[in-house]
Order: C-alpha cells, then structure tokens, then sequence
C-alpha cells in the first residue's frame, strides 16, 4: 500500500520544507540501491546498497528496543539515520522532542510512501536534518532544548546506515559533541583562568603600583581644575609633556601584558578553537 497522499496533507501543513526538500530526489542514491521486503511481522523492512537497515523478522520489535535503551534519560533525542522511521516512532511516545538526522532524501520518500506516519507527524515534536553537511543539527538541538535539561539529550544511532555514510554522521556527531560541551568548556575557562588572574593581579597590585612610569599616572584622570588648564586654545596636563604621559602609558601597558599575557593568551586559543567549531555549525 502506498501512504504517499496521505503522508503528503500533513506535510504540506506541518513540514512545508521538508517536502519541498524530498520532493527534489536529487541525492547519490538510486532507485536500485534502496529495496524493500515484506517480513514475517507483516511490515517492510529496508535494504540499502545490499545492506539491511532494519530487522529482517520484526522492525517494530527492534524500534522499540532501541528506543527503549534511552527512557531514563532527559532531553531530545535525535535518531541518526531514519530508515523507514520504526526507531523514531517508539522514541516519540516519550513525548520527548525527535530530532531526525537522515543524509538520503530517497529514503526518507521511501518512508513516507510505504509507512503511515500520519499520526506520528502531527502530534509530536519533530524536527527533520535532511542531507547537505548536516550543520543544522546545532540550530536544532538549541530549538529542541529544555532549560531544566540542561544540554541533555540521547542519540540513537542506525548502525547499519551511519555504517555506510560513516564520515557524514560522525561530522554530525562532532557538532553535536560540540554543542553538548559548550556550557561545560566556558565554565571550566573561566574556573581555570578567571581565578588566576584575580589571583595574579592581587598577588602584583604594589609592584603595579609602584613600578617607574605607572605611579606618574596618579590623579591624571582627575576631574578637578587642578589637573590642567589651557594655555593658548591647548591643553596642557600637570603632570608633564605628552612625550612624557604617553611613555607612562606605554610602561604601563607593556607590564600589563607581562602580568597577563599568557593568560590572555591561552584564553585566545580556547577562544578561537571553540568559536572555529561554532561558526562552522553557522
């Protein structure tokens, strides 16, 4: 039986990009890689390139099992390889929001036309990666979260799928590493290096304050009428020529950078690897 038309209202209602997405079959699969068989449990299960994505006796049975094996845990879950849809189906009845990562544009068609996943695509809370680098996992699992979860969440992964696209769905994996640290590697920066620079700079505040050139720079920036006055249309600081104040700044800087330096510079590295995983989630 052919579930298409019926799959395809809610579509068009709910998932208006999605369809428009698998209605361009435009992927590296072929008809011919992707076959279907009637089991003994009287569903279909899918072979792709000669390879069984599902249980050849009972894909219901084997759905719920791996859906079972995260209903301790909190969060979204996000199925990694589709199929025909038997993992994500048990995995919704948590109530738990789904996130379906799937490369193949074809199979998902093949799901929609041989399933009826009428019910599963109107009362749960789905959201479809589709293809492409898969770099909307992140804007996903932010879409996905819930703040009393916390960055928690499960992922399911088909085998047998993730097996034949594995570079693809562990660059997925990665970003969603990525995600999944990002609160941890902020807070343990700023543990680590916050601290010490407190530290440092209390354990340096009289050498600072005392060093040649920084002590000139006391009373500077006073608001009070003593601190200049103008001579000719310029301004003219007590506290000696410009020559002067501007090599108290730099005596100053320079130290500045000798107390922090390594630290700020640590920091940046920290800063510019996290941000570079980050942007290319973007």
């Amino acid at each position: 039986m052919n579930f298409w038309e019926k799959n395809k209202k809610i579509l068009l209602g709910c998932y208006s990009g999605l369809f428009k997405e698998i209605s361009v079959l435009d992927d590296d699969l072929s008809s011919v890689d992707i076959k279907t068989e009637t089991t003994p449990a009287g569903v279909p299960t899918l072979y792709v390139k000669g390879i069984y994505v599902h249980s050849q006796h009972n894909p219901l049975r084997e759905g719920q099992r791996l859906a079972d094996s995260v209903s301790g845990e909190k969060g979204a879950i996000v199925i990694l390889g589709f199929g025909l849809g038997y993992t994500a189906l048990a995995a919704a009845k948590s109530g738990r929001p789904v996130i379906i990562v799937e490369k193949y544009k074809q199979i998902l068609r093949k799901a929609f036309e041989l399933c009826d996943l009428s019910d599963f695509l109107s009362k749960n809370r789905l959201l479809f990666i589709v293809g492409g680098t898969g770099e909307g996992i992140t804007s996903a699992l932010e879409m996905a979260s819930d703040k009393n979860d916390g960055k928690k969440i499960s992922v399911i992964r088909n085998k047998a799928l993730t097996g034949l696209d594995e570079q693809w769905y562990s660059s997925v994996q990665d970003r969603i590493r990525v995600w999944t640290m990002k609160d941890e590697v902020n807070k343990a920066t700023h543990k680590r290096f916050g601290q010490r620079w407190v530290r440092n700079f209390l354990r340096n505040i009289d050498a600072v304050r005392d060093y040649p050139g920084i002590s000139h720079l006391a009373g500077m920036a006073g608001g009070n009428e003593e601190g200049g006055k103008e001579e000719g249309g310029r301004r003219k600081l007590e506290g000696g020529s410009w020559k002067e104040q501007s090599e108290s700044w730099v005596v100053f800087c320079r130290f500045f950078w000798l107390l922090l330096g390594p630290v700020l510079t640590r920091l940046g590295r920290c800063y510019v690897i996290f941000m570079t995983d980050v942007l290319s989630l973007l």
